[in-house]
């Protein structure tokens, strides 16, 4: 056995076979899922340290989903930070406004994104539609949560539905 084996990278795995594992020593580092000599942080800081000149880095898979608001829809329009145009679908009933931010749950996934204040080109119209969400207390989220999972009432739920009539 050489030194080189024994410091050697890129070789196939003496477990499962395949190449790309990492040998250092007595210690063997593989990719493949279902090897016994699999790792996790191998796996992942291989991949992310190698770069494609056929793909650039900020390519990424298209987004899959079955999130539709339907009729609640509002088209959000953003200039990222490269200056591209983006359009956005998004729900209308979960705009929220966090400091300089507006957040949404945005078509196909149904994630909440925050987008920055000044590269929204339809800013006054999320605003304003921020502006309507109604702000509920501690106690009373607490209690019309309590209510909403388990489908039930009281008095006090009674009197918040209708302090807040488009409450869910």
């Amino acid at each position: 056995m050489s030194l080189v084996d024994w410091f050697g990278s890129g070789t196939n795995c003496p477990y499962c076979g395949p190449p790309g594992a990492k040998r250092f020593l007595w210690q063997v580092k593989c990719r493949n899922l279902g090897c016994r000599k699999f790792d996790r942080d191998f796996l992942y800081a291989e991949s992310a340290s190698e770069s494609s000149p056929t793909r650039p880095a900020h390519a990424r898979t298209p987004l899959s989903g079955n999130f539709d608001p339907g009729p609640h829809s509002v088209e959000v329009r953003y200039r990222n930070f490269r200056g591209e145009e983006r359009t956005f679908s998004g729900d209308r009933r979960t705009v929220r406004r966090r400091g300089n931010h507006i957040s949404l749950c945005l078509a196909p996934t149904g994630r909440r994104v925050a987008l920055a204040r000044d590269r929204l080109q339809n800013v006054s119209e999320l605003d304003s539609l921020a502006r309507q969400e109604p702000k509920l207390t501690a106690k009373e989220r607490q209690v019309v949560g309590y209510h909403q999972k388990r489908r039930s009432s009281s008095a006090l739920y009674e009197s918040i539905k209708r302090k807040y009539p488009n409450l869910g």
